[in-house]
């Protein structure tokens, strides 16, 4: 399809919240200066900008999260938050992350108790966040990033300020279903029926089209651009489109990697699967009858695979092995199942929702944790 160069009207798009980002620069600069999480101590509740916060946050490992803080363990914990649903038998996820660092980030949690999750005066805490009434999709940085989900629309986050994106791309109706963002100011967007669009720093847009079944994953990086679709496929598309490459039945739910030659996707059909250097893809390991919602991965060896039920596998440079959030992560009971990760060197953030036999419910959950060596 041919490319095409479009406006964005974004000229009504508000300034940053200055309170919020007068606090998260002084966290950054403080650094353990924020305040010491040690053993059993309980951090934060409080109330946040927008609604009060939920839960209340137990942090440990003896580490502190940022400032040359250490951790003699492969995990510590600093900081685990919940955010319950205040029904029975119900669930709260929390999900679609976007991560800076320890200090700089943000969570969106759903269902009958929506909210963000982001880091206020050194701890975690909840704002209600009535934008999102389905199952969510992020990607950017903490303070500038892309939100959306499949009822409510599409926006631009700014601080704490939401801005209605377009919904048009190339001149036609284009309605967003997974984006990535490879740096400030830049999305990749896949949309229904086939669509892509590329929404340029300078406010310009691209148009792609790339078949005819909905964009369900894409992923960017200098050295091109992936998309999966809902049929299975597999395409790469830098300006002119490859052949695609069918990974197996199911939706293509996921794709991130740091290079070609380090690149992974999921797929509904239960698989994990990787690129290899001829462009096919194999499975990165074998069916364990198991379903993962995303992969990410944060070094060439340090490689997560998660998703509901236990589904949680991480690569090193041993290979792929499973993981244990109780044993593994020295989180303990209960039961936490992991939607999201996100982390950098030294740091690690889990998402998702941890099993409440009060009530019988899954409650949001954000985790913090520092990595050893």
């Amino acid at each position: 399809m041919k490319r095409l160069a479009l406006v964005l009207a974004l000229s009504g798009c508000p300034n940053f919240d200055q309170e919020f980002d007068d606090r998260v620069a002084m966290l950054r600069d403080a650094g353990s200066d924020a305040g010491s999480l040690a053993g059993g101590a309980e951090a934060g509740g409080g109330e946040a900008a927008g609604g009060a916060a939920g839960g209340g946050a137990t942090a440990g490992g003896g580490a502190t999260a940022g400032g040359g803080a250490t951790c003699a363990q492969p995990f510590c914990l600093v900081e685990r938050f919940a955010l319950p649903s205040g029904f029975s038998n119900d669930t709260v996820d929390c999900q679609a992350p976007v991560f800076d660092d320890l200090t700089r980030l943000r969570a969106y949690c759903w269902r009958d108790r929506k909210a963000t999750v982001s880091v206020r005066d050194g701890g975690l805490v909840a704002a209600s966040n009535l934008l999102l009434n389905s199952w969510p999709a992020a990607d950017g940085r903490a303070d500038e990033h892309w939100v959306t989900d499949s009822q409510t629309g599409f926006y631009r986050v700014l601080g704490t300020q939401h801005t209605p994106m377009p919904t048009t791309c190339g001149g036609a109706t284009f309605t967003v279903i997974s984006l990535f963002s490879p740096g400030p100011g830049e999305l990749w967007a896949g949309g229904s029926g086939g669509a892509v669009c590329h929404y340029l720093p300078d406010g310009g847009q691209e148009s792609y089209g790339v078949g005819s079944s909905g964009i369900a994953a894409i992923f960017a990086m200098d050295a091109g651009v992936w998309v999966g679709n809902n049929d299975g496929d597999i395409y790469r598309l830098d300006g002119t489109l490859e052949s695609a490459t069918v990974v197996g039945s199911g939706e293509v739910n996921s794709i991130h990697g740091l290079e070609p030659d380090v690149l992974y996707a999921t797929t509904l059909d239960q698989g994990v699967w990787e690129r290899r250097s001829d462009g096919g893809w194999s499975r990165a390991f074998p069916d364990n009858q198991k379903t993962y919602n995303e992969v990410r991965v944060l070094g060439v060896d340090d490689v997560w695979a998660y998703g509901g039920r236990g589904a949680l596998m991480r690569k090193t440079a041993a290979g792929w092995a499973p993981l244990d959030t109780n044993f593994d992560l020295g989180l303990g009971a209960p039961e936490f199942q992991v939607m999201g990760v996100r982390g950098r060197p030294g740091e690690l953030l889990l998402t998702g929702s941890t099993f409440n036999p009060t009530t019988s419910s899954w409650d949001g959950t954000v985790v913090r944790m520092l990595r050893g060596p």
